[in-house]
């Protein structure tokens, strides 16, 4: 790879969820920090951000030329390492890496970076399952003044910090490689099956190329005139069953891209409880070739505006 790539991979202190520095954690055999320091090598020159300057000391000394940055905003969460980071370095790019993931490999963030570079874009999501992974993005030096001047605006969530952002997702209908390890069941269960470097990418999607969007009344209107329009729920069983649209078939958003089998033939009209979810999944699904519209709104909007709604409750 010829473009400069710089590497930060998050280590903060204890994990509230985890209960301990995960950087330190053993698993397969070595600390979880040396491993994603290992795997992330050929990617580029790596920095250390945040947690003790003694971490250096978990690394391989005659391997690697990692380095340690004292977090600026400490206990200020991801936002402030990436500040830190991009602040730190004079790398164009830069692969931001939660310090809890077994099993990254640089061939995933590569893949991520050159579709970065590839889309011109200033920040680089990987979504699996519909979800955006932010703990494996890829960041353009220029985000820097939007980033920082969002933080200093008292925004501290990384996923609404890239409002504003040039945006590309790249779609995995698997992700090991993203998988990370949060609680100790997902240590315990991580121990217990047989470790997967890699994932396995299936599109594109450049965020500027905008999703369709209808109100729910230009969709009650549709309907209207044509009952085989398909509307695809991506909310939870338990509000689907409180309420729904006539015929909306349920596939929540965490299960969209495993279960695309089951989608209808023809355009489909992605809908949940406010218009969030549903983008994200038209964002998941638009770049495997489906045909996807976004209902602003939501199901929440198409009761209040008195649209017809079935029930687990009405269908008995």
């Amino acid at each position: 790879m010829t473009h400069a790539c710089a590497v930060a991979i998050i280590a903060g202190g204890n994990s509230r969820r985890m209960g301990t520095d995960k950087a330190r954690l053993v698993v397969a055999g070595e600390p979880l920090l040396a491993r994603v320091d290992d795997a992330l090598r050929p990617v580029g020159s790596v920095m250390i951000v945040g947690g003790d300057p003694s971490l250096l000391a978990l690394l391989e000394a005659d391997r690697t030329t990692a380095v340690h940055v004292s977090d600026l905003f400490p206990g200020e969460g991801p936002l402030g390492a990436l500040l830190t980071a991009l602040s730190a370095t004079t790398a164009p790019t830069l692969a931001l890496v939660a310090c809890d993931l077994p099993d990254v490999d640089a061939a995933t963030v590569l893949q991520l970076v050159e579709e970065h570079v590839t889309t011109s874009a200033e920040v680089t999501v990987p979504l699996v399952g519909g979800h955006q992974q932010l703990h494996t993005s890829i960041w353009s030096s220029t985000a820097l003044q939007h980033l920082q001047a969002r933080f200093d605006a008292g925004e501290r969530s990384l996923r609404r910090a890239i409002d504003g952002l040039r945006t590309t997702h790249v779609v995995f209908a698997t992700g090991p490689a993203l998988d990370d390890l949060d609680t100790p069941e997902d240590l315990a269960n991580y121990e217990n099956r047989e470790p997967l470097r890699g994932s396995t990418p299936v599109g594109v999607y450049d965020r500027h190329v905008l999703i369709p969007e209808l109100s729910v009344d230009e969709l009650a209107s549709l309907v209207a005139s044509d009952t085989s329009v398909s509307i695809i729920d991506v909310r939870e069983p338990h509000e689907y069953e409180a309420g729904h649209a006539p015929g909306a078939i349920l596939i929540p958003l965490g299960e969209v891209v495993e279960r695309t089998n089951e989608l209808p033939a023809g355009p489909l009209h992605i809908i949940c409880g406010s218009g969030v979810r549903s983008l994200h999944a038209c964002e998941a699904l638009a770049p495997l070739g489906f045909d996807v519209t976004n209902i602003a709104g939501g199901t929440g909007g198409w009761i209040a505006a008195g649209h017809p709604v079935e029930s687990e409750t009405s269908a008995e």
